[in-house]
């Protein structure tokens, strides 16, 4: 048999030291990845404790918990079981920690009562640093905060300058950030992901955020999710990184296998990130000269000249190449109640939906099931508006869009719209939205296609509700099947 060179062992609960024994005789050269369970119910849940995990084969460990967010979620932080595995193996390069959903149980309780059995000697006492980890890649799940603390733990058992990758968690106060800016532990740090939640009123904030990124190296790739600002990532991140950023992720797509991080991303804040408006993507764009892909949210507005004034700004990336662009279709409501940007309502727009819709008003839902509707027309005629925006044409070569309509309760909050008052539930915004994705071909011409199926199998009886919203925007023959015929609405170069 050839040589292997890596080695991926997908099965929870213990590994048989035999294996890899028999791995390291073999194939000494092989990196192995194990993904174990960690239930904390025994002391046979002790990772740290197996004989498998100083095998010197073992490359990555990718470690699994549940938790039940009904039940409670991890009250402190499960990324100790990570450092306890890295004392006894000092010699894995890939750490990282995944929280999943399970609804019969969680390990969150038998985590508190594992906690509170194990020695806490190790971690307040420094290492030998000859002795410390030197971990190239760190995942901590974006849906915990990580401290201050935690990070000096973590300081302790490995070499940070070491990092080339590190998954942080979630930072919502300051002093992680002043920690991270006094004590600039990072050297090789080249892509970082975390999510910011800043606290109310705190004028400590803005300058904490900015002295971080300040005493990192210059990032090559940035996934930035969260609450904060928009306004604050032109100065207090791209002017220190914007120079050297090839990808800048600003939302977050659902992991295949992890749609529970996404959900509680989502819920923490009503929002997985921020909506930019076209001013600060403008601003971005000037401090992004080698950025190739992007990901980030816009707001829809019914094709209004405040929306593609957004797709105008985003084509001034010079070097921009892909771009993921997620639209929030729910409308947006302003502090009287009215839409913004700011129109008369009809008295039918004005009218509110019955019980149990919650009475919402109709030109809420009517706006919502406007902005989420795409066609080919529509998904053609916002890339050539990215495409055109800059003199000569910039080099984007593939658009990918991705409505949202209050997938995990995102942006919802302000609108009222429950997941009922939605067309069909939802199921038809659905439909209507699809995953378009349009891409210039090598010898200039568009490709449109929507790769997004429509949910359910056949025809479906429309609810009188639906109908009733559906028809006031395209007119039918009164049919109550879905699908009905419709299209979408064009953008406007002028204020209407």
């Amino acid at each position: 048999m050839a040589a292997l060179q890596q080695l991926e062992i997908l099965v929870h609960g213990n590994y048989p030291p035999a294996l890899l024994d028999a791995v390291a005789e073999t194939h000494p050269r092989c990196r192995v990845s194990v993904f174990p369970l960690c239930s904390f119910s025994s002391e046979k849940e002790d990772l740290s404790r197996r004989e498998w995990v100083q095998s010197p084969v073992l490359h990555a460990v990718q470690i699994i918990c549940y938790e039940n967010h009904h039940q409670g979620i991890y009250t402190e932080h499960p990324d100790r079981v990570l450092r306890d595995l890295l004392y006894q193996s000092p010699h894995i390069k890939r750490l990282a920690l995944q929280i999943s959903s399970k609804y019969t149980t969680s390990s969150c309780h038998a985590y508190a009562r594992w906690l509170q059995a194990r020695p806490r000697e190790r971690e307040e006492v420094d290492l030998d640093p000859t002795r410390r980890a030197r971990l190239e890649v760190l995942s901590l799940p974006l849906i915990t905060k990580i401290t201050a603390s935690q990070f000096l733990a973590w300081s302790r058992v490995t070499d940070l300058g070491c990092l080339t990758a590190w998954t942080a968690g979630a930072v919502e106060d300051v002093s992680l950030m002043t920690t991270i800016a006094d004590l600039k532990p990072f050297r090789a740090l080249e892509r970082l992901t975390l999510a910011l939640y800043p606290p109310e009123n705190s004028s400590a904030w803005l300058p904490a955020v900015e002295a971080m990124f300040d005493a990192l190296p210059p990032l090559g790739y940035l996934c930035l999710l969260g609450t904060y600002d928009p306004a604050m990532l032109p100065v207090a991140v791209l002017d220190r990184h914007g120079a050297t950023l090839a990808e800048l992720k600003l939302h977050r797509p659902k992991p295949q296998y992890m749609e529970y991080e996404s959900f509680r991303l989502a819920n923490k804040g009503g929002q997985i990130s921020p909506i930019f408006p076209a001013d600060v993507i403008a601003r971005m764009a000037a401090r992004c000269p080698s950025l190739h892909t992007l990901r980030l949210c816009v707001q829809r507005y019914r094709g209004h000249p405040v929306e593609t004034a957004a797709y105008e700004a985003l084509g001034l990336f010079p070097a921009l190449r892909t771009l993921h662009l997620v639209l929030n279709c729910l409308p947006v409501v302003q502090g009287d109640g009215r839409p913004f940007p700011p129109r008369e309502l009809s008295a039918y727009e004005l009218e509110t939906l019955p019980s149990p819709w919650q009475g919402v008003h109709k030109w809420k839902i009517r706006d919502c099931a406007i902005n989420s509707a795409f066609d080919e027309p529509l998904a053609v005629a916002i890339f050539m508006r990215i495409q055109t925006a800059r003199r000569p044409r910039g080099p984007l070569r593939l658009l990918r869009l991705h409505p949202l309509a209050g997938q995990w309760s995102q942006y919802e909050a302000p609108t009222g719209i429950t997941p009922y008052a939605r067309l069909g539930g939802g199921e038809i915004h659905y439909d209507m939205a699809g995953q378009w994705e349009v891409e210039c071909e090598a010898d200039g011409r568009l490709r449109a296609d929507n790769r997004r199926k429509p949910r359910g199998k056949g025809e479906r009886l429309m609810r009188h509700a639906d109908v009733d919203i559906f028809q006031s925007i395209w007119p039918s023959t009164g049919s109550k099947i879905w699908p009905l015929e419709w299209q979408s609405w064009p953008l406007s170069v002028r204020d209407t």
